[in-house]
């Protein structure tokens, strides 16, 4: 379903886009001069010079000023009719004068349509990649990064009050691995509640900023290994602020 959908995305787009082209090229049949105003935009028609095949060809009829704008009358069409010419580019947009609305109105259609199969087919498969009732936590998503960023306060607290580095590379490793386990991993886990709650969009704006803090907290966990200790409380002290950031686009999207 999910290549299907955006199968039908991509082709829908290809279809409106060309139909929006036409928009203001009218027809020359769909044109009354007694009921219609048309306002000539480009050049229309071309006729070439009978005693001079080498010359470039001239247009049949071209625009007029802004101050005194070319109105087509029938005289006009004729003269178009008779270069050859079947469409005229119009100043105004008229949609009785649009013949391909209908591809335009097709093209919206498929776009919607083959978005929710696109939509339908991600949400059934990160249903599926979700665990089990039975490992999924019970604790809401939003306690959990309020406990995350809880014991990240305090881990930058301890941190800035302990001088052996030894001691502060220990506590930076135990006290990430505890909020990997004790939070990060349950907030994963809790990805069908998110999904069911605030949809797909909703998801993707709560995950990206979640993604982005666990990984400062990674990356603390690796500075603190690697005995760089400065830059593990950048990557806490950024993390942080990250974390609120989650939070803040959880609460908007309960809203």
């Amino acid at each position: 379903m999910k290549l299907i959908g955006s199968l039908l995305v991509t082709v829908s787009l290809i279809i409106g886009v060309l139909a929006a082209t036409t928009a203001y090229l009218v027809p020359i049949d769909r044109i009354d001069p007694d009921q219609d105003r048309v306002v000539l935009h480009a050049p229309a028609g071309s006729e070439v010079d009978e005693d001079d095949p080498t010359a470039m060809p001239e247009p049949v009829l071209r625009p007029g000023t802004m101050e005194e704008p070319l109105t087509l009358t029938e005289a006009h069409l004729d003269e178009l009719r008779d270069a050859g010419a079947t469409r005229v580019h119009a100043k105004e947009f008229s949609f009785r004068h649009w013949q391909e609305w209908w591809l335009f109105l097709l093209a919206c259609i498929g776009l919607t349509v083959g978005s929710l199969m696109v939509r339908t087919a991600m949400k059934r498969e990160l249903t599926q990649l979700a665990p089990s009732p039975s490992e999924q936590s019970t604790v809401p998503p939003r306690e959990l990064l309020e406990n995350a960023k809880k014991d990240a306060v305090d881990l930058q607290n301890e941190l800035s009050k302990m001088t052996d580095p030894r001691a502060k590379q220990q506590r930076i490793l135990s006290r990430v691995e505890r909020m990997q386990e004790q939070s990060f991993d349950p907030f994963v886990q809790s990805r069908p509640k998110l999904i069911n709650d605030y949809g797909m969009a909703g998801y993707a704006q709560i995950m990206d900023r979640f993604a982005a803090a666990e990984r400062q907290f990674n990356r603390a966990w690796s500075a603190a290994a690697d005995h760089v200790l400065e830059e593990a409380d950048v990557s806490i002290a950024q993390g942080i602020t990250i974390l609120d950031e989650a939070m803040e686009r959880l609460a908007q999207q309960g809203k």
